[in-house]
């Protein structure tokens, strides 16, 4: 049973295409990692997945129990954290 799946999707940073077409379904028990060169989009498509930004495409959560999307368990750790000191 897939629990992400990702139609289509496109991002682009000005007239630099970062995400073109990516199609890809995560099933259910799956454990993912990206891998490649700074640029290739690994950050973007983790945004895109939480719905940080903005981006063209289908993105379906259907981890379904009762008829409701459960809150998946993403763990997500950046390059850089802001965090504001008062």
């Amino acid at each position: 049973m897939s629990v992400i799946e990702i139609n289509n999707l496109e991002k682009s940073y000005g007239a630099k295409n970062v995400l073109r077409g990516l199609n890809l379904t995560i099933e259910k028990g799956e454990f993912w990692g990206l891998i490649g060169k700074n640029g290739a989009g690994k950050s973007t498509l983790i945004r895109a997945i939480l719905n940080d930004i903005p981006h063209e495409g289908d993105i379906e959560f259907k981890d379904r129990e009762n008829g409701r999307i459960q809150k998946l368990k993403i763990g997500y750790v950046p390059q850089s954290i802001n965090i504001e000191k008062n």
